[in-house]
């Protein structure tokens, strides 16, 4: 793999049940491409078809105690997304709704953004930054991918949305899925 930049891969999110094998971190050693901002940006871009009629009976189920629920996406360039949704159900405050990519290269899900509460520290890595308690979205970047534990560790704090149903509808308008479907969560 000469001159390819590449990253480890990683295995995380076990709770969204991915058909990724979930092996031990000693075997992880398949390298992945790393994406640059433009693949990234134009993966979030990429118009996803989506059927709304799913979000209308939208009713995640609880586990361990976490409403989830995933959905798989194709893009219309072909591409393969999966849109994820977590809410703690005692703490309103602690959720986490993204999207991933579902790597073609190596079948592994790739996280391009996720839309966090604020129920959690966070200090980005890549470039350094202050650390911050509030409403969040974590982008992957290239750098992130080099240098850090996660492709999606950078995160800006936002005032968007302030529960996780708010969330999920900034995600839908913010990564190419019809606007029209954002109206769906206007009652929640």
């Amino acid at each position: 793999m000469k001159g390819v930049s590449v990253m480890r891969s990683r295995f995380k999110y076990k709770f969204l049940n991915t058909t990724s094998p979930i092996l031990p971190r000693s075997e992880l050693t398949q390298l992945s491409r790393v994406l640059s901002d433009d693949e990234i940006l134009r993966y979030i871009s990429e118009r996803k078809r989506f059927d709304t009629s799913k979000l209308r009976n939208f009713n995640p189920k609880p586990i361990k105690g976490h409403k989830k629920k995933i959905f798989e996406i194709d893009g219309v360039d072909g591409t393969k997304f999966k849109l994820f949704y977590r809410e703690n159900i005692k703490n309103p405050l602690d959720f986490s709704v993204g999207l991933l990519l579902v790597r073609e290269d190596t079948g592994e899900d790739f996280v391009l953004r996720r839309y966090n509460g604020k129920s959690h520290r966070h200090k980005n890595k890549c470039p350094l930054g202050k650390e911050f308690v509030d409403f969040h979205i974590h982008n992957a970047t290239k750098e992130c991918q080099e240098k850090c534990d996660h492709e999606e560790d950078f995160a800006v704090i936002t005032n968007e949305y302030s529960t996780a149903r708010q969330a999920l509808d900034c995600m839908l308008r913010d990564c190419g899925f019809n606007t029209m479907q954002s109206t769906l969560f206007g009652g929640f």
